[in-house]
């Protein structure tokens, strides 16, 4: 091999090393590299194996709660003529995957009536509808049959995003059950903790 070839391979090589680890190849221009811990070095490898993926793990609608047995929800962001219900007694928090569910009824003065199976990650802000309903149909709950996670800041009703920060969630975690039975009686209210913050 001629000496220019050897050179160029040489190059190469030492490119190739040093692009493969970046972070594990000693600074000459540190003085104190041999006092950094691995952390300050950048020598600590993250494994995402250890980090478990999210996993949804309910939305099963139970039936559609009869009208006396609703509890009014108190909310501004609701139309005039409109008022908003929930069922108490079928709100949920999964111990697994802590999403909130509920059954949302909106009725208006005129007899409109909307009835929705929700479901709240608070983390990300997103909601999800899992079934309809209304009492007059042959069969009360109907599914959705393919459902999605929906942004609650891209949803027009506003009324969904105080439903969430008043009743469900406290910030970016869910409430637990005794946390929603005090925002149902009025005892607790909030809203996000960061709402005003912004970088």
């Amino acid at each position: 091999m001629s000496p220019r070839l050897l050179i160029v391979a040489l190059t190469t090589c030492a490119l190739c090393l040093g692009a493969a680890s970046p972070l594990t190849a000693r600074d000459t221009t540190d003085p104190f590299w041999n006092y950094r811990s691995d952390a300050e070095r950048g020598e600590l490898p993250f494994d995402d194996s250890v980090i478990t993926p999210w996993v949804e793990s309910g939305g099963e609608p139970p039936s559609l709660p009869p009208d006396d047995a609703l509890t009014q929800l108190d909310l501004e962001e609701l139309q005039a003529g409109m008022t908003a219900y929930t069922h108490q007694p079928s709100i949920s928090v999964d111990a697994s995957d802590r999403v909130p569910r509920y059954w949302l009824i909106i009725k208006a003065d005129g007899g409109g009536y909307n009835a929705t199976y929700e479901g709240l990650r608070c983390n990300t802000r997103e909601y999800k509808i899992y079934a309809y309903g209304h009492p007059e149909r042959s069969e009360p709950v109907r599914l959705v049959k393919a459902p999605k996670w929906r942004s609650l800041d891209a949803d027009l009703a506003g009324y969904r995003r105080e439903v969430a920060r008043t009743y469900f969630c406290g910030g970016v975690r869910p409430r637990t059950m005794r946390e929603i039975d005090a925002a149902l009686r009025g005892n607790l209210r909030g809203a996000y903790p960061y709402t005003e913050y912004t970088e």
